[in-house]
């Protein structure tokens, strides 16, 4: 065990040594042990969202909507080649309920460029969302350089075929400003979208004076999830894209879902 494991700290994964700011580092993830978001986090930022992918199954969203759930951010590739099994699910719902979705790819440093771009066509073709994102996390054993042309590529080069309005980055503080270099043109391209647990106001990457949406930590058993899942808020001093009236009855949304459900199931038997 190390120091950090005893002091009750989330050390940076063991492959992935880190020399950058071990006092940025301790402090981001100070209390994160709990992964709650801090209590005043539900009523300062009462514009609420859920991060989910295939792990968090087939989330009930007309709950999650009538809990309070006014957004979601969804994962829907990875790398080269992998797709989200519950993106089109998540995605046919969000259209249903007029929840505004960001789809999200999970950047792979260590693929190429293009790979990852034909990925993200591919998870994304056909079907225009509020935002996409770029979730920024880990090194694959790559240098500083590579890793940034690698994220700053698929930013710009994802535009002309990505149909959507806003463009997020998600990393950790301490992340992004060891491995990524500095340049006043991130925030020109794309919003923040931080992840730090367990604080009353988050910190934002170095890149950015301020955050669009933030990934304040990790609940349980709610908005129709039966287990953990990211808890996420909007910015108040940003523009929100507003909720449409709702398109039907609580009980035709369900019979939605379901219709919706077994249609999902033979395609796969498929």
């Amino acid at each position: 065990m190390n120091i950090l494991q005893r002091l009750g700290l989330f050390p940076p994964p063991v492959t992935v040594p880190y020399y950058g700011d071990w006092t940025t580092l301790i402090w981001e993830n100070r209390g994160a042990a709990s992964v709650e978001p801090h209590p005043s986090v539900f009523t300062n930022y009462p514009i609420w969202g859920i991060d989910i992918s295939k792990w968090q199954g087939d989330i009930d969203l007309v709950k999650a909507k009538a809990d309070g759930i006014r957004f979601v951010l969804a994962k829907c590739s990875e790398g080269y080649g992998y797709y989200d099994p519950k993106f089109e699910r998540t995605y046919a719902l969000c259209q249903e309920l007029h929840l505004p979705l960001t789809a999200y790819h999970f950047v792979r440093p260590g693929v190429a460029t293009q790979y990852q771009l034909d990925t993200i066509k591919k998870a994304l073709e056909g079907k225009p969302v509020y935002g996409f994102a770029l979730d920024c996390e880990v090194w694959d054993g790559q240098d500083s350089a590579k890793i940034t042309d690698v994220i700053w590529n698929l930013l710009i080069k994802c535009k002309p075929f990505v149909n959507a309005e806003r463009y997020f980055i998600y990393s950790r503080k301490s992340w992004w400003d060891y491995y990524v270099k500095r340049s006043t043109h991130w925030k020109e391209e794309a919003d923040a979208w931080p992840a730090h647990w367990g604080v009353e106001k988050p910190w934002v990457m170095a890149d950015w004076p301020s955050w669009t949406v933030w990934q304040a930590g990790i609940v349980n058993n709610r908005f129709g999830v039966p287990g953990a899942i990211d808890f996420d808020v909007w910015n108040p001093a940003v523009p929100f894209p507003g909720d449409e009236p709702p398109p039907a009855d609580d009980f035709s949304l369900r019979l939605y879902v379901r219709e919706l459900d077994k249609l999902i199931e033979v395609n796969d038997a498929n």
